[in-house]
């Protein structure tokens, strides 16, 4: 590149004569071809680097996926960010197109633009606009990968209780099915009125037996299953190695059984045994689908709870209530090893707040120490008033947060995951929310135990 193309850019417009000679005779050239990676993410910033022509797309790790950032053109500066700061590159940039740049050092970035009275303040101005825009996309990045989890981890969550609410229905079906077609060989066996009357009363009994607990020691419970259905058999019951189950899981006793039909004629004993059995699983099968719903709409519950649907931006919120709306929403992530201990105050007053970017809050904390575990450990959430403010801390037994990391972890882009595991907004997000809320959070860490604090006034200030 010459001189005068250089002075056309408008960036280096007004830069000294020395200044570009020193560039032009200094910095180096080189050419890209489509999907030549130019900086890598996490990589050092030891220059930036000037497009002559081509195009680069810039790109941020996120999770799994590539966040699209920017795409720059001829003229436009790439890289300053990391040698402004002194840091990590904080994207990726790759060519799309066969793409020529300059290659500055930072050595000569420093002392060619940056002294330069009208340069430094274009480069300023482009570093904080990049920045902006950056955080912009990648919280909207973030708002939907949240999202994404927790789309998914709902549908775990409800997974189980759907299949138990299919798996009742479909037993009732067919429970119903051969009830039917017991009450027609009841029928058949024109059966007198006295047999009648004990057959009804043995079923009426049997529907109304509250459930006894069966042996809760699998070899036991085995054994009562294999002893009853022998005892079925000896009766000329059907299938009885299929009842018997059903039977022992009710808490059926074998002298329960015989007491009932000791009424009932011997050849229609093995239908009202069949009938009892049938009950029995029909109960079973009822209890299953109930707890199956329940669990559904506990989940609804929450979500409608997390999210605040139909409501107001601004609402009075309980916060214990929150925070358990949050532990139900991140319950597929606490399973698999997380123990969580609830130190919750009663009796807290609602606070006014924007309820579902306070939800928001826990959500990031607790992902956070979460992710620092590595998905085990424990984790302690305390409650309680403070004068006019509530007082919720979040600890965990997790890694200690060094000291250094410790006075940036609420700054943008500050992370201390690897690349692409974080984009280091999550926590100032939390902040940010905190501070909407004319709230105040710190972090303490040591190598027993991290804890967030975040208090929170009981009437917003407006």
């Amino acid at each position: 590149m010459d001189r005068v193309t250089l002075l056309e850019l408008p960036l280096f417009a007004g830069l000294s004569t020395e200044a570009v000679d020193r560039l032009v005779s200094e910095a180096e050239p080189l050419a890209l071809g489509p999907g030549d990676v130019l900086v890598e993410e996490g990589a050092l910033g030891d220059c930036v680097y000037l497009l002559l022509n081509g195009q680069v797309e810039v790109s941020k790790r996120s999770g799994e996926r590539d966040v699209s950032i920017a795409r720059r053109g001829p003229g436009e500066i790439i890289g300053e960010l990391a040698v402004i700061q002194g840091g990590s590159r904080a994207a990726t940039v790759r060519a799309t197109k066969e793409t020529q740049v300059l290659r500055i050092s930072s050595e000569l970035f420093e002392e060619t633009l940056l002294p330069s009275p009208g340069v430094a303040p274009r480069l300023l101005k482009i570093a904080l606009q990049r920045l902006r825009n950056m955080e912009q996309m990648l919280k909207q990045s973030e708002k939907m990968a949240a999202l994404g989890v927790l789309a998914a981890g709902l549908a775990h969550e409800l997974n189980n209780p759907v299949a138990a609410v299919k798996r009742g229905a479909s037993g009732l079906r067919d429970v119903l099915d051969e009830l039917q077609r017991l009450a027609g060989e009841l029928a058949a066996a024109r059966a007198g009125a006295d047999q009648l009357v004990a057959f009804d009363a043995a079923r009426r009994l049997a529907a109304e037996r509250p459930f006894s607990e069966p042996p809760g020691d699998p070899l036991e419970r085995s054994d009562r299953e294999e002893e009853l259905a022998d005892w079925l058999e000896e009766r000329a019951v059907p299938d009885a190695w299929e009842l018997a189950p059903a039977l022992v899981a009710h808490g059926w006793q074998q002298g329960e059984l015989a007491d009932m039909i000791a009424a009932i004629d011997t050849g229609l004993q093995p239908l009202a045994l069949r009938w009892i059995a049938l009950i029995s699983s029909a109960r079973a099968l009822l209890d299953e689908t109930h707890e199956g719903a329940t669990r559904i709409g506990d989940i609804v519950g929450a979500v409608k709870s997390y999210s605040y649907l139909d409501q107001g931006p601004v609402q009075l919120v309980d916060v214990n209530a929150g925070i358990e709306s949050t532990l139900t929403i991140l319950r597929h992530k606490l399973k698999l090893g997380v123990e969580v201990h609830r130190l919750f105050a009663s009796g807290l007053p609602r606070i006014e707040a924007y309820a579902g970017e306070l939800n928001q809050v826990w959500t990031n904390i607790l992902d956070n120490a979460i992710d620092a575990m590595a998905g085990r450990g424990n984790i302690w959430i305390t409650t309680r008033q403070d004068g006019d403010r509530i007082r919720v801390e979040i600890a965990n037994d997790g890694p200690q947060i060094p000291p250094d990391a410790r006075q940036r972890v609420f700054e943008a882009f500050f992370t201390t995951k690897e690349p692409g595991k974080g984009t280091g907004l999550g926590l100032n997000i939390t902040y940010n929310i905190v501070a909407k809320h004319h709230g105040d959070i710190s972090v303490t860490s040591d190598p027993d135990r991290t804890t967030f604090a975040v208090t929170l006034p009981v009437a917003m200030q407006r």
